[in-house]
């Protein structure tokens, strides 16, 4: 220890040395270096002797010459610190006294002349900046829960670097009305305040609180001379016995949350500028760190919250990362799987599913690659080997803008799987007996029906023989009761239909007007037997329509059977309007039974009459009106309502639609149509998407064999190319046209066309074709055109090129649609090569036309745009040069 002490003191960088103290003087015994050095080395007046037998000439140092007048106060009245002022009043040394052993003490003079206050100065920011750059350190990288702990240590370094006798933080509630001591540092000895300064009313220290939130600093060197406005402060920093403080404030987002401070309660305290400065820069330090800690604190709270939900909500929840591997998995997946989280994080999917579904599992991971959502049913063999039916709902993981994976809720198909069998199972012995049912029916029906026909026919014979008038009262008799039974088995056909859901509704043209003439004729006979007026008034716009004549005729035929049935005096009205284009009312009236009120709701139902009695006089099975119901909701927009009043009379009002027919409509009879193109990749798509629509095609690509072979009986449409290499698509519409062929058997012709402006596609229609659609065109197109009246069809291409149609055709063949790639690359191909070996643009204009029909199906307004523009080009290096790059992109495909 001693070689210690000697090597601090020999080495200390102040004016040093060792003296031993008599009742009468003292004498220097030892001296540092720096004392040597300032004395050139020669000590040898000075050492071992009294102090007043030293030279004189040491006297006349500075060091020395201060001595004399306080050598009394330093070294017989007890102090040890005392400052030593030049004749203008500044201080140059400060001497310390320090007590080593028995008569023995150190002195040293610390050198206050304007060379010691710079090297004060410059070792005290040094020092500044190390507090600084060590108060900054405590909240790098620190953890939420280490904050606290943090702000505390910095406290406790601020507090010492300012020699306070206590530091800490003050934080505002977050309505601004509270302030409460949330941190606290108290040098030894000290009592601590923290726990009696919480939620401290604001109102109660206006003063204080209106420099804090104007952002000045409090500093207060001496309590007791605080200003009057600041009386309700003094009392309480008194009761804490502050006799000195600086506090500033915590600035967070240009918001004031509160002030950070020091204080002193042994002595006063007069703080220089930098502990000022060193209170601020920490204040701001802290206050991030509070910043950081409030927001890593929302964003724990909402994770905790994210995490209880995924790990107690109802349905299993997945996370994947970019490879696919499970990253996360909740407590419900593992009950679901009957796997332990440890055993699937860092696993596939693949590994717990079954391999039937791997194909279904790799095209919805597929599908998320490419940022899409996806909704499948899979099946995940369990630990203990059981299976278990599931629904993903799945959804790409998106971070920064980039795919990094998936998140899967996960649906236990368990009960809902065994509900569907048992719904499956009881559809089906349902089906089964209701289709025994119907087939019994049918067959009773039409083995009864037989025999009927043949007592009809046998009892019209009778009765062109010779018989006489009672004979004749007979078969009448006989025939009639025939003629009804044969009526009460079609109804039991009819309803046996609609119960096992075939009843069909055809779609054939027909003559309105002549069904309704045949109508009024049939039933006017029945009316004038009964003496009864019968009025028809047919309102109708045109003679032919599209729809079923047969059950439209068998609508009008229960109602007006029903007036005449249920009236005995008076009138039967039939009225037909078609109220606005294609669309129908018929009513029937009469004044007949009429309905009592109670029986109304009851009247469309089967095998029920609104009156027993009824059925009693006028017989029926009680199934007409709920057949005719059935019916008329199977037309388009067909509806059917009643108002009756009893003893009055009936109305029975229907409304449906119809199509009108003409020679633009589409007729579906042959269910075939015939497409003529030069482009196999045209071709090909056209016969895919009929192919899935359940119609035969007949393809040509010379469009020379469609004049020579054509027979438009056997088609129902022909799709016709605009421009077929050279050849013009109009000339051959209108050759077809004008075909005999064509004359007997009119049918529709389409216009393909690559061409988007719409003043052109108008030209078509206008030229003579029947409709025109657009390619790139799609199954929907295709349906859309068959089932509505279309004049054209038109579809916008979006930007890049765009496989989903395509995808869409081909979504169960991914061969078909691997290969239709292929041939409108092929194709492509081979007009690139023959445009490249030509240099006329007569030939070339046409083989740009071909392309833009051929990569049609991409979908691609910039390739459009860029073939438009290579078409107008009279440059054949630019025509050339666009389709250099158009190619390129098409190879990458």
């Amino acid at each position: 220890m001693e070689d210690i002490y000697n090597y601090l003191f020999y080495n200390l960088n102040k004016l040093a040395f060792i003296v031993e103290v008599t009742d009468s003087d003292f004498i220097i015994r030892d001296v540092n270096n720096l004392f040597r050095k300032t004395f050139n080395g020669d000590i040898n007046n000075i050492l071992d002797k009294e102090y007043k037998k030293t030279e004189k000439d040491y006297l006349n140092n500075n060091i020395f010459k201060y001595i004399d007048s306080v050598s009394e106060k330093i070294y017989h009245e007890g102090n040890e610190e005392l400052f030593i002022n030049s004749d203008d009043g500044n201080v140059i040394y400060r001497v310390i006294k320090t007590h080593i052993k028995d008569y023995f003490y150190m002195i040293c003079f610390e050198d206050f002349s304007e060379m010691g206050k710079i090297e004060k100065e410059l070792n005290f920011r040094l020092y500044f900046e190390t507090i600084i750059s060590e108060v900054s350190s405590f909240f790098v990288n620190i953890s939420y829960k280490n904050i606290n702990e943090k702000i505390n240590e910095a406290l406790k370094k601020i507090g010492k670097f300012s020699d306070a006798d206590r530091s800490y933080v003050f934080l505002y509630s977050k309505d601004g009305n509270f302030q409460s001591n949330t941190h606290e540092w108290c040098a030894p000895g000290i009592n601590p305040e923290i726990s009696n300064l919480k939620n401290i009313p604001v109102e109660l220290t206006p003063w204080w609180t209106e420099k804090i939130k104007k952002r000045e600093n409090i500093y207060i060197p001496f309590t007791d001379k605080m200003p009057k406005e600041a009386s309700v402060e003094k009392e309480i920093l008194e009761e804490q016995n502050i006799i000195s403080l600086i506090v500033v404030p915590i600035i967070i987002e240009d918001s004031v949350i509160g002030f950070l401070g020091l204080d002193s309660v042994r002595r006063h305290m007069q703080w220089s500028r930098e502990s000022i400065n060193i209170l601020r820069f920490s204040g701001q330090i802290i206050a991030n760190a509070i910043n950081r800690y409030e927001k890593d604190k929302i964003i724990i709270s909402e994770r905790k919250f994210a995490l209880t939900v995924m790990e107690t909500m109802g349905q299993g929840l997945t996370i994947t990362d970019e490879k696919g591997l499970f990253t996360y998995v909740n407590r419900e997946f593992c009950r679901l799987t009957g796997y332990e989280k440890e055993f699937l994080v860092g696993r596939s999917p693949r590994d717990i599913t079954e391999p039937s579904f791997m194909e279904i599992l790799d095209e919805n991971y597929n599908k998320r690659k490419k940022g899409m959502e996806s909704q499948y049913e899979s099946r995940i063999i369990r630990g203990d080997g059981n299976f278990v039916d599931i629904l993903i709902n799945a959804v790409p993981k998106f971070e920064n803008g980039e795919i990094k994976g998936s998140i899967s809720v996960v649906t236990d198909l368990t009960a809902q799987k065994a509900i569907e069998r048992n719904l499956i199972e009881s559809a089906k012995k349902a089906e089964e007996s209701a289709k025994l049912k119907s087939e019994f029916i049918a067959s009773v029906s039409h083995e009864i029906r037989t025999p009927m026909n043949g007592i009809i026919g046998f009892i019209e014979l009778l009765n062109e023989t010779d018989t006489n008038s009672l004979q004749k009262e007979y078969i009448k008799n006989a025939k009639n009761s025939a003629i009804h039974l044969l009526s009460l088995l079609n109804d039991i056909i009819d309803y046996s239909a609609i119960e096992n859901n075939k009843l069909i509704i055809n779609k054939v043209g027909f003559n309105f007007e002549i069904i309704l003439k045949n109508l009024v004729e049939t039933y006017k006979n029945l009316a004038d037997k009964k003496s009864l007026e019968f009025i028809y008034e047919i309102n109708i716009k045109n003679k032919f329509y599209y729809g079923d004549p047969v059950r439209i005729r068998q609508i009008i035929d229960n109602l007006v059977s029903n007036a005449i049935k249920f009236t005995q005096k008076g009138y039967v009205k039939i009225k037909v309007d078609e109220f606005s284009e294609n669309n129908f009312v018929i009513s029937v009236e009469d004044t007949g039974i009429g309905i009592e009120e109670d029986k109304k709701e009851k009247l469309f139902n089967v095998f029920t009459q609104a009156d027993s009695s009824i059925k009693r006089k006028y017989g029926g099975t009680g199934l007409g009106l709920s057949i005719t119901k059935k019916i008329v909701e199977k037309l388009n927009n067909g509806k059917i309502y009643f108002q009756s009043f009893k003893g009055k009379g009936t109305e029975f009002v229907v409304e449906f639609s119809l199509e009108t027919y003409s020679l633009k409509e589409i007729k579906i009879n042959n269910r075939k149509v015939l497409a003529v193109d030069d482009s196999e990749t045209s071709l090909y798509l056209i016969k895919e998407i009929f192919r899935d629509l359940k119609y035969e095609v007949d393809l040509l690509k010379d469009p020379g064999e469609i004049l020579e072979n054509i027979n438009t009986s056997e088609y129902d449409a022909v799709f016709l190319d605009i421009n077929i290499g050279n050849l013009n698509g109009t000339e051959i519409m209108k050759k077809i046209k004008s075909g005999d062929d064509y004359q007997k058997y009119p049918i529709p012709i389409i216009a393909i066309t690559g061409e988007s402006d719409s003043s052109k596609i108008k030209t078509f229609t206008e030229d003579g074709f029947d409709f025109c659609i657009v390619k790139p065109f799609s199954k929907d197109d295709i349906k859309t055109l068959f089932s509505e009246n279309i004049e054209k069809h038109t579809v916008k291409n979006p930007k890049g090129i765009n496989l989903r149609n395509l995808e869409e055709i081909f979504k169960n063949d991914p061969k078909a649609l691997r290969k239709i790639i292929d041939k409108i690359k092929q194709e492509t191909y081979a007009c690139y090569m023959q445009i490249n070996k030509t240099y006329d643009i007569k030939e070339i204009n046409p083989l740009i036309h071909k392309i833009k029909g051929i990569l049609s199906n991409l979908y691609s307004a910039d390739i459009n745009a860029e073939l438009n523009k290579a078409y107008k080009s009279s440059d054949i290096n630019e025509k050339k040069e666009i389709l250099d790059k158009i190619y390129s992109e098409i190879k990458e495909i």
